[in-house]
């Protein structure tokens, strides 16, 4: 039988052996010097082996314990090795990690949806929580990531990955996974930021006083210029962010978006002013990188400018705008397509003209025969309104 001396006093020899202790536990002595607790027994009319663990990992009371329960199983007619395997095998599959991949695999939603929340798992989420399992997880874990990212100015992105958390927990219990409480009951959204109304649209003086602002800042020439080309183009965020230089038709002065790259799952042209042609121009001629993307990610050149970026330039702005004596509430570069649809249609633009620019997508016996692109019309509407965001800036200036 083995005691705690005679074990450490095994020396390793060329070939490994056993050493017997009792109830048919043994221990095996490695060339390496590795002792491994093991139990050999026979279930179904075949010989099974157990490990148990490694001395060291664990003690020789513990391997006799170990033995006593495997002895159970067998009486109850479980293999205990099997057992022993799929529980590690569950371990593995139920870490937030395997379950988040599936969950996202399994999820439909459209590319743009896919890419911001891509990019919030890459960055936050499986950073935090993708090693742990999905009973380790905590509402102080969920809180602990949500502030976090509200310290880091990123409150919607916070709202995001504890949706993401929820989802998954939701998803587990509902396709072979632990059914579990989700630790988000425990952090409400409400908590973690609460969103203004999304009715925003800037007055022309805001605007001024926004662009005259972002002179003031020390911030990059990418950044500036995306929150610029946002504006006069009136597109999505992540449609701006994520542009290539393929995109581009210089020729045409025309930036053709695919139809992949669309929320509306429909390829759409913009008609660049001369604005928005020469911040291209500008930033085509500074370019140093060999990026695909117009706005590439400060490290990482197959990657495009982070999502949050944009709007942490806006913030800034505002503080200038603040130290200056002007009163300017909170903006995300959604609310310039709001902007731009409200004070283009106060000035009597055509609404089929604003909405195609828009990439608004009709609905009923209007969308079956409203085909046309209008092309010409929307090159001048999108140059007057370049011109009109220009007369803003000059118009309303900030106090030195």
């Amino acid at each position: 039988m083995l005691t705690d001396k005679k074990i450490n006093q095994l020396t390793p020899k060329e070939t490994q052996y056993k050493v017997a202790d009792r109830d048919g536990l043994y221990l095996l002595v490695y060339p390496t010097g590795k002792k491994t607790f093991k139990f050999n027994y026979r279930y179904n009319n075949r010989q099974e082996t157990l490990t148990i663990g490694s001395y060291g990992e664990i003690t020789l009371a513990q391997a006799r314990q170990e033995l006593m329960q495997a002895r159970s199983l067998l009486a109850q007619g479980i293999s205990p090795a099997r057992k022993k395997q799929t529980e590690a095998r569950q371990s593995k599959d139920d870490t937030f990690g395997a379950w988040l991949e599936r969950y996202v695999a399994d999820a439909k939603v459209a590319d743009s949806t896919a890419k911001m929340r891509q990019y919030a798992i890459q960055n936050h989420l499986a950073p935090a929580l993708s090693k742990l399992q999905l009973s380790e997880i905590t509402d102080n874990d969920v809180r602990r990531l949500a502030d976090k990212l509200v310290a880091e100015k990123a409150p919607s992105t916070a709202l995001l990955c504890r949706m993401l958390i929820k989802n998954v927990f939701r998803y587990a219990s509902t396709h072979g996974g632990p059914k579990l409480r989700s630790p988000t009951e425990d952090v409400p959204p409400s908590t973690i930021h609460v969103n203004a109304p999304k009715t925003r649209a800037l007055a022309p003086k805001e605007i001024g006083y926004l662009l005259n602002a972002m002179d003031r800042t020390s911030c990059d020439l990418l950044s500036i210029s995306a929150v610029k080309l946002a504006l006069y183009t009136l597109l999505r965020k992540l449609e701006v962010i994520h542009a290539t230089w393929q995109e581009i038709d210089w020729d045409e002065k025309v930036w053709r978006i695919p139809k992949e790259r669309m929320k509306t799952k429909r390829p759409h042209n913009v008609y660049l002013s001369n604005q928005a042609y020469d911040i291209l121009v500008c930033l085509r001629t500074l370019s140093t990188s060999k990026s695909d993307f117009i706005f590439p990610a400060k490290y990482g050149l197959n990657k495009p400018l982070a999502a949050s970026t944009p709007n942490r330039l806006i913030e800034t702005c505002r503080k200038i705008m603040s130290q200056a004596g002007i009163q300017f509430n909170s903006c995300t570069l959604h609310d310039f397509r709001r902007t731009g649809s409200t004070i283009l249609n106060e000035n009597g633009y055509n609404s089929d003209w604003i909405e195609a620019s828009l990439s608004h997508v009709a609905s009923g016996i209007r969308a079956v025969y409203n085909v046309a692109d209008y092309a010409k019309q929307r090159r001048k509407m999108l140059q007057d309104w370049a011109d009109m965001v220009d007369s803003y800036k000059e118009k309303y200036k900030l106090p030195e």
